[in-house]
């Protein structure tokens, strides 16, 4: 009379299982957030340095995005949008309605004036026809033919209504998401907002900043939780991957071996328990006889 398998080894495997899947979950959320910090670390030290753009303080392959103005919950703000693979840099700047009049809208115009502008600066290329070279912001983007942000990402922080705390910049890294950023922040003469009187930042690490206009400096170490979250069970996923096609192979080459595929204990010799099955003396475990599986 054949007997059932015993409960304890079908725990063992499920027990097996679930200790590859925290391990899994562990390593997903680590290699997100390694990679970000390294990347920030990398941003402040200027390294690699032969990929690095001295004049951005970012790596090569930058994006170009106008700067515009957009509407926000609390009043109009300037929004400069910097990309790159690897790490955003997002400014979101608070300006008095006289300033707007002055010079804001010049430099930080509406969105929906964008694509007008974007067309009179194709045109007056076009009616130049190579005779002088043209270049502005608009040509570049133009160029490049990306689609134009019109706001600001959920995970940039926005300055407040009033006070001295006149523009925030948010820095996020992380490939391919964006998973954990800091933050710079520039306080001003509320009348004048050009009238800086100190920045400070929520970065860890001392660094020296050679760009004076990047206020989020530092070490990144805020997590932004959705991407973090999808981040860390796409690697996941790909690390339970490698840890269950490990255990398979090894499971197929003890098998081949005549061994037992959970403990690897030699079967040779040990009687069948059942049709086409021997249970291993020394892990319970019922294996298939190779011979039958072909």
């Amino acid at each position: 009379m054949n007997r059932p398998a015993p409960a304890r080894s079908s725990t063992r495997q499920w027990s097996r299982v679930l200790r590859r899947g925290i391990y899994s979950l562990v390593l997903g959320a680590f290699v997100p957030i390694g990679l970000a910090a390294a990347l920030s670390w990398g941003r402040c030290v200027e390294f690699p340095r032969r990929w690095f753009n001295w004049e951005t303080g970012s790596w090569t392959g930058k994006q170009l995005q106008p700067n515009v103005s957009i509407e926000g919950p609390l009043g109009r703000l300037a929004m400069q949008w910097d990309s790159s693979p690897v790490l955003d840099v997002v400014s979101l700047r608070r300006v008095t309605e006289k300033e707007w009049s002055e010079w804001g809208l010049a430099q930080y115009p509406d969105v929906v004036r964008v694509p007008e502008l974007v067309r009179a600066d194709l045109s007056v290329r076009e009616s130049l026809r190579g005779e002088a070279a043209f270049q502005s912001r608009w040509t570049a983007f133009a160029d490049k033919g990306k689609l134009l942000r019109s706001r600001a990402p959920s995970w940039a922080s926005r300055p407040p209504g009033e006070g001295e705390l006149v523009l925030i910049e948010t820095a996020a890294y992380g490939w391919p998401l964006r998973v954990l950023k800091n933050h710079g922040r520039v306080f001003a003469d509320p009348a004048d907002t050009l009238a800086i009187t100190r920045m400070d930042t929520d970065g860890l690490g001392t660094f020296k900043n050679p760009w004076v206009a990047h206020p989020a400096w530092g070490i990144a170490w805020i997590p932004i939780w959705p991407a973090l979250l999808a981040s860390s069970a796409a690697y996941g996923v790909m690390w339970f991957s490698l840890f269950c096609g490990g255990a398979l192979w090894r499971s197929r080459r003890r098998r081949k071996q005549g061994r037992c595929t959970g403990c690897g204990y030699d079967l040779a010799g040990v009687p069948d328990s059942s049709p086409h099955l021997v249970r291993c003396p020394e892990c319970d475990l019922r294996n298939v006889r190779l011979d039958h599986t072909r």
